[in-house]
């Protein structure tokens, strides 16, 4: 008999403690293996080879495992959290009791696609193919059962989550997240308790305009402008991926940066430095000359304002669709595209 931990030497092999060799001189024996105290994951029983021409054979018929205190891992899975909608999340924080010798770790996915696999079963809820399920009377059949699992564009798990409060480590926005927690103790007289989990959500970083007035089928200009908000631990951005809900692609007209009360004077980014390139996908992605980041965290690009015109009606977009508040003067942003063009649908 021989136990191991799932630790892996260097050849990925599990390491085993084995327990010096039992003979068995009765017809019927108990054995009992103790040993201090350990971490133990896997158990295995062993029937020795023994020696050419002699004939024994025996049965097993019991193996009991006791141990002490709390368990050293648990690992536990939320199910899928619905956000109903692409959202922007920023942080992740948590309540709890930790008390020493142990910890919680905790990792995020995040996506937009679902896959739907249906489940079939008969009324005694045994799992069943669809085709005998079909040919069951319609009033015995019980409800199908959808499961859904991540597919396509999901991440895999983030880093671990070590401190309440990180920013957030999973793409995003999206619309759909898993959160897997880890309790871990090395003392088994302690036990870590997850009571709280708090997700923050961050208005959207882009505003559209204009938003009333199309008429599906006509290709359309419109303006994307950006103000971000960053936390103090955040060290900013170079490149920002555009991508419309709608299977059309769109068309890049230009790229301001500005503050709003120079709206008019604005820096014109791209044609220029900026370069944007455009994915098979029909993703527009930029990448910006200069670091975006909050003021006081060095060199950045200012301010974004729109600044366009809507086809055959000039000057239509000669204001700008948001103000700076007066206590925040002076406050920077960074470059966005300020115009484009898309078909829309309805």
């Amino acid at each position: 008999m021989r136990v191991s931990d799932g630790s892996l030497d260097p050849s990925s092999e599990k390491i085993w403690r084995a327990f010096e060799e039992r003979q068995n001189r009765e017809v019927f024996v108990r054995l009992e293996e103790r040993f201090p105290l350990q971490q133990v994951r896997f158990v295995e029983v062993r029937r020795l080879k023994l020696d050419v021409g002699k004939r024994e054979g025996a049965n097993l018929s019991e193996v009991q495992v006791y141990g002490e205190g709390y368990a050293s891992e648990v690992v536990m899975t939320a199910p899928l959290i619905r956000l109903n909608r692409r959202r922007l999340l920023s942080a992740l924080s948590w309540e709890g009791e930790f008390p020493p010798g142990t910890r919680v770790e905790l990792r995020t996915r995040s996506g937009d696609e679902l896959l739907h696999i249906p489940h079939y079963f008969n009324k005694q809820g045994v799992e069943v193919t669809k085709s005998t399920w079909d040919k069951l009377p319609e009033a015995e059949r019980p409800p199908v059962v959808i499961e859904e699992q991540p597919r396509g564009d999901w991440s895999p798990w983030s880093p671990s989550y070590l401190e309440p409060g990180e920013l957030f480590k999973s793409p995003n926005p999206r619309q759909y997240l898993l959160l897997e927690a880890r309790l871990l103790s090395d003392d088994p007289a302690r036990a870590a308790r997850l009571r709280q989990l708090q997700l923050r959500f961050d208005p959207p970083l882009v505003e559209l305009w204009p938003i009333e007035g199309l008429v599906p089928g006509q290709e359309q200009e419109f303006v994307l402008y950006l103000r971000p908000q960053f936390a103090g631990a955040n060290p900013g951005f170079d490149q920002l991926e555009l991508r419309s809900s709608s299977s059309l692609p769109f068309e890049l007209v230009s790229v301001l940066a500005g503050q709003d009360e120079r709206l008019r004077s604005a820096r014109q980014l791209w044609p220029g430095t900026l370069k944007a390139e455009t994915g098979a996908d029909g993703t527009l992605a930029l990448a910006f000359p200069a670091t975006a980041s909050r003021p006081g965290r060095g060199p950045g690009p200012s301010e974004p304002g729109p600044r366009g015109r809507h086809p055959g009606r000039a000057g239509a977009w000669r204001r700008p669709w948001w103000t700076r508040p007066a206590s925040a003067p002076g406050s920077t942003g960074i470059p966005t595209p300020h115009g484009a063009r898309r078909r829309t649908t309805n």
